[in-house]
C-alpha cells in the first residue's frame, strides 16, 4: 500500500513511523479492510484476515505494477488458490 501511495504520490515523502499515517493517503473503504485484518478473536477471522490480505496486496500490487510500467505476475493468485484449497481441506 505504501509502494501504491509512493507511485502516486512521489517517494520523497514519509508516511511516518510504522506507517501511521497512511490512512490519510488510503480510501476509508480499504483503511477498514486493513484494520480488520487484525482480527485475531478466533480461528476464522484469522482466515478471513488472511484473504483480506490478499486481496488487498493483489489490488494495490496491480496499482503498483502498472504505475511504474512493469508486467504483473500471476503467482499471487496461484497462492490465494493453494491457501483456499488448504482453508478447505480443513474445514
Amino acid at each position: 500500500m505504501s509502494w501504491h501511495i509512493g507511485s502516486e504520490q512521489g517517494f520523497s515523502f514519509s508516511l511516518g513511523k510504522n506507517y501511521k499515517f497512511i490512512e490519510r493517503y488510503l480510501p476509508e473503504q480499504d483503511c477498514q479492510k486493513l484494520l480488520s485484518t487484525y482480527s485475531e478473536n478466533s480461528y476464522e477471522n484469522m482466515w478471513q484476515s488472511l484473504f483480506t490480505c490478499h486481496e488487498l496486496f493483489r489490488k494495490y500490487a496491480k496499482a503498483v505494477s502498472k504505475n511504474l510500467g512493469y508486467p504483473y505476475p500471476n503467482y499471487d493468485e496461484v497462492i490465494t488458490k493453494y491457501t483456499e484449497e488448504i482453508y478447505h481441506s480443513l474445514n
